[in-house]
């Protein structure tokens, strides 16, 4: 009910819009740009999100988009937002840059594929292939990438806040400096990345392993950490304020400090280092 009285306001903002641009071209005045104000704002909200770690837990909910599905081909001139590559194979290609917003990507392969700053913001595909892509400082905001292979690929800076990669691979993958802040990533695969200075603020990882992962200085402050793995991961400076730990498994971290547990809400079926102790909560 809610998404449809959304969908009711945003079609009666557009035909406003619409009006309105039509009586300003005949006076010569400027146009109204809404979709520009709202990116601003939503792109503020996120931001604020990597900072102070709101509770936003319906922000996927808010930011989830209800797509039309428009026909393209790989190659055909102009954007390739808001169009149809489900299947489409791009790998090994040089799309450094490139817009994908809005697009449908299901089964696409981008198999070491060069998109250093590409924007996939709103795409959605399940079992997306990236293994070993290129995707440094990319964006992947408010994105729906659920069962996708990111596995060795480079994801160093890039933003993927309040994106759903639930069931994904990152495998070995560099996620250093990366926000990932209102990511939801239930039963994701971490195991092995090097993920320095990466944030997880309000992340959903419940189940997530992090085995022999590297997360020096990562925040996963007031994130969801129910039943995670980190069997081996180091864990030096990393921040678990306010986080859920119930059942995860810190037995076996390195670099590790007591007091990092201390704001944490823990259980018996948590698994600390002999030493540290998460409060119940």
């Amino acid at each position: 009910m809610f998404r449809i009285v959304v969908l009711m306001v945003l079609f009666m903002a557009m035909i406003f819009v619409v009006v309105t641009n039509l009586a300003n071209k005949k006076t010569g005045r400027a146009g109204v740009d809404p979709l520009g104000g709202i990116g601003r704002g939503i792109t503020k909200s996120l931001n604020s999100a990597d900072q102070l770690a709101p509770d936003l837990s319906n922000a996927l909910d808010r930011a989830e988009r209800n797509l039309p599905k428009l026909v393209g081909k790989p190659g055909e001139e102009g954007s390739m937002a808001l169009r149809d590559f489900s299947g489409a194979d791009f790998s090994g290609q040089s799309h450094a840059k490139a817009t994908f917003a809005g697009a449908l990507v299901s089964g696409a392969k981008f198999v070491n594929t060069l998109l250093d700053g590409a924007t996939f913001e709103g795409a959605t595909g399940d079992a997306v292939d990236f293994r070993k892509a290129r995707l440094a400082a990319s964006i992947f905001d408010a994105s729906i990438f659920r069962k996708s292979d990111f596995s060795g690929a480079e994801l160093r800076g890039a933003t993927a806040r309040a994106a759903d990669m639930s069931g994904s691979t990152f495998a070995a993958a560099d996620v250093s400096f990366a926000k990932l802040s209102l990511f939801v990533g239930e039963k994701a695969d971490f195991s092995g990345v090097y993920g320095a200075g990466a944030v997880f603020n309000e992340a959903q990882l419940q189940g997530a392993k992090f085995l022999s992962a590297d997360l020096t200085g990562v925040r996963f402050v007031g994130a969801d950490l129910s039943g995670a793995d980190f069997s081996s991961a180091n864990i030096e400076a990393a921040e678990f304020g306010g986080a859920k730990i119930y059942g995860a498994n810190f037995s076996t971290v390195v670099g590790w400090k007591a007091d990092q547990f201390a704001n944490a809400c823990g259980d018996a079926q948590t698994q600390l280092p002999k030493g540290a102790v998460a409060p119940a909560c």
